[in-house]
């Protein structure tokens, strides 16, 4: 009879907190998850296309591991991810990521997403990780960012973002060949 409860109450609490996960929750994970691989593949159309055009990126500065907010500072703009995307070498991580020596890999995870109406704000943990092989490390850098998005025309967008809110730097040596 516990069992049969447990599994009763188990289902229950599961089954309300995917309720919770909206055509809109998921409109907004399919964006993050779009700008990520654009900027993995150097799908520049991609890319410009998950953003307003006034979108805005503040880099929150860190001081003995705090992030300071009073120096925080607008990083980069719609403008200027389409001149990047314009320039004819760009190619987003495409090239480090196949380079198989560089063995770079690339992960990100929505933690958070909250809506109202069409305004929206997500949370990421985003990781990068490569070999340096000049110093024989395995590097990684993890951070969080916040996300503000627009629904516009019935279409999610991001409208600014804010990071990194925490983040952490790992190096670990190579193993021996």
């Amino acid at each position: 009879m516990i069992v049969y409860l447990s599994l009763i109450t188990f289902f229950a609490i599961g089954g309300s907190l995917f309720a919770q996960e909206t055509d809109d929750h998921r409109a907004i994970r399919v964006v993050i998850d779009r700008e990520q691989n654009a900027r993995d593949s150097g799908d520049a159309q991609a890319l410009l296309e998950v953003h307003t055009e006034d979108f805005v990126t503040f880099w929150a500065r860190h001081y003995d591991g705090a992030t300071d907010w009073l120096q925080s500072r607008p990083l980069y703009t719609y403008d200027d991810i389409k001149k990047r995307v314009s320039a004819p070498d760009w190619v987003g991580r495409s090239a480090i990521m196949d380079d198989e020596v560089l063995d770079y890999k690339h992960k990100w995870e929505v933690v958070h997403i909250a809506i109202d109406g069409d305004d929206a704000v997500a949370v990421s943990q985003m990781e990068h990780a490569r070999n340096d092989t000049t110093a024989r490390l395995r590097v990684t850098n993890g951070w969080t960012s916040l996300w503000m998005l627009k629904k516009i025309k019935g279409q999610w967008k991001f409208h600014a973002a804010i990071g990194p809110l925490k983040r952490y730097y790992d190096e670990r040596p190579l193993p021996e060949e």
